[in-house]
């Protein structure tokens, strides 16, 4: 099922698992009433690690370049916007 070649797979994988993993560590700064890091903007660099993850693994393992692309378009607008939202405000 995740075994596909295609820029558009890559990109909603992409925001799938930037959302994802964004979330989680929201709901854990949330718990741990840690609000430094949320008010900062670093939850949009964080958001893309389980990306770095899956790119790695399209990449190197599967050599899947077309979905590797669309993964890196994906963590790329994570780091934009966290410069927009650290220096934009």
């Amino acid at each position: 099922m995740f075994k596909r070649d295609s820029f558009i797979f890559g990109l909603i994988t992409g925001l799938f698992a930037a959302a994802i993993s964004t979330a989680i560590i929201y709901i854990a700064l949330k718990l741990t009433k840690s609000y430094d890091l949320f008010a900062q903007g670093k939850i949009f660099m964080l958001g893309i690690i389980i990306n770095l993850i899956l790119i790695r693994y399209y990449i190197k393992n599967l050599k899947f370049m077309e979905t590797g692309k669309g993964l890196i378009t994906i963590s790329l607008i994570c780091v934009l916007l966290f410069y927009y939202y650290q220096y934009h405000k």
